[in-house]
């Protein structure tokens, strides 16, 4: 602080601004990043937040229900099967879910094959 002085304050209002603007957390990643690269200037650590932004992504809670979005068991084989049997065996919307039923058992031997 003796060598540089007024500049030295200036840092540390800017410093003390940033910590105002930014989450401490990040704030002090940054000062720690910036420390073991030897980078000593205010302009690193605002560069620093600005690519931790834009690097990051907020984490939000899992949650089990909502009214908009179906529950899991509807995505199942067995909701499937109970669909395209409803919908009737002559549309292309039952061969369609018959093809995925198949894509997703597997190839299936022959039915002769199967009933001997």
């Amino acid at each position: 602080m003796q060598a540089r002085g007024v500049e030295s304050i200036r840092v540390l209002v800017g410093l003390k601004s940033l910590a105002a603007k930014h989450d401490v957390a990040r704030l002090d990643k940054a000062c720690k990043t910036a420390l073991s690269h030897g980078a000593y200037r205010l302009r690193t650590i605002r560069e620093l937040l600005k690519r931790d932004k834009e690097d990051y992504q907020e984490q939000f809670e899992f949650i089990e229900e909502h009214p908009i979005i179906r529950p899991l068991k509807d995505y199942s084989l067995e909701s499937l099967s109970v669909f395209t049997t409803a919908v009737g065996s002559g549309s292309w919307l039952t061969a369609f879910g018959l093809a995925l039923l198949r894509a997703k058992m597997g190839p299936q031997p022959p039915i002769t094959d199967r009933l001997s």
